[in-house]
């Protein structure tokens, strides 16, 4: 492969640095100027029943503190930052019509046949 389509991973910053300082115990949900509670309805969090009402109020909780993490809408969409991400090049295959790939399809197939024989609950 061509060195100029390889992704290169860097980390030029630990990324959990910055991260806020979580409390024992999670106040109650208090709705803000991004985090309505309209919105938060729409998450139907509540309606989780894997989860304990403590860990509830902590999901909340950090939905609320990583505000910028969570778009709920186009305009509040951001992008990933240029020094972890490069951007990608992708290479394309050439085909003619009526010629199908079945190199491609039949490797996908294999695949994903196996993982639903060996994972068929995460698959």
């Amino acid at each position: 492969m061509s060195e100029d389509v390889k992704v290169k991973h860097t980390i030029p910053n630990d990324p959990l640095s910055n991260l806020p300082v979580l409390p024992m115990h999670s106040p109650e949900f208090s709705p803000t100027e991004k985090m309505t509670q309209e919105r938060m309805d729409k998450l139907d969090i509540n309606a989780n029943l894997d989860l304990w009402e403590e860990e509830k109020c902590l999901l909340k909780h950090i939905l609320v503190l990583n505000k910028r993490s969570i778009a709920f809408t186009e305009n509040e969409r951001g992008t990933f930052r240029q020094d972890y991400f490069q951007t990608i090049k992708f290479l394309s295959l050439h085909t003619y019509p009526g010629v199908r790939n079945f190199v491609f399809s039949i490797h996908f197939v294999s695949y994903f046949s196996d993982c639903k024989t060996r994972f068929p609950h995460s698959c």
